[in-house]
């Protein structure tokens, strides 16, 4: 007899994140990470699961915070940015009264990180774009996967819903003679809500 696991969504932070993302936490800087620009892109936070955050430029990830269990914060990146010498200062272990430290190592980082414009054009300006969206729905998360039975297992299928969205527009397409997307896979490009409480999928 198999067993039916109920799909999960777990992006709260725990109360010792939430105590270092407040004014006067060492990771307070990241609130306001939203109002930058690398590469004359806005840039987008988002929380995953296990007390993690990430900062996003279009369409790559230039930082990846997680808070350990002794109370230390670590950053890391992609080699492509762990290279960069601005990268220097910021990606290593952090102490939560470091907080004078990290603010600057974090502006100095974000000043010098050069991306890619692969990564930054197209798509991934639609996607930064769309973060800021506050009408008539409000993104909160990109790149979702809800996850269903052992840790780490991502869904194995479409919603019912999502794939009725995607016959009608299948069918749409069909009759307006362009092709509609492919299959997505078990990301979602941009999961929202409205003011209604209903949630929003949004595939770019």
């Amino acid at each position: 007899m198999s067993t039916v696991h109920t799909p999960t969504y777990q992006r709260a932070p725990s109360e010792e994140l939430r105590c270092l993302l407040r004014p006067g936490g060492l990771l307070r800087p990241l609130v306001g990470v939203t109002t930058r620009r690398v590469n004359n892109l806005e840039l987008d936070v988002h929380l995953r699961p296990h007390d993690e955050v990430q900062v996003y430029c279009g369409l790559t990830r230039i930082l990846n915070v997680r808070r350990n269990r002794n109370g230390t914060v670590s950053l890391s990146a992609h080699q492509g940015y762990r290279d960069q010498s601005c990268a220097e200062a910021i990606l290593r272990r952090w102490w939560a009264d470091e907080v004078n430290e990290f603010s600057r190592a974090l502006d100095a980082y974000l000043n010098g990180v050069q991306v890619a414009r692969s990564h930054t054009a197209g798509e991934g300006a639609v996607q930064s774009m769309w973060a800021r969206v506050t009408y008539p729905w409000i993104p909160f998360d990109r790149e979702a996967v809800l996850s269903h039975g052992p840790r780490g297992t991502s869904i194995a299928a479409e919603p019912e819903q999502v794939k009725r969205a995607r016959t009608e527009l299948e069918a749409i397409a069909e009759s307006q003679n362009w092709s509609a997307p492919r299959t997505a896979g078990g990301e979602v490009d941009q999961l929202a809500v409205d003011e209604e409480g209903s949630l929003v999928i949004a595939e770019l």
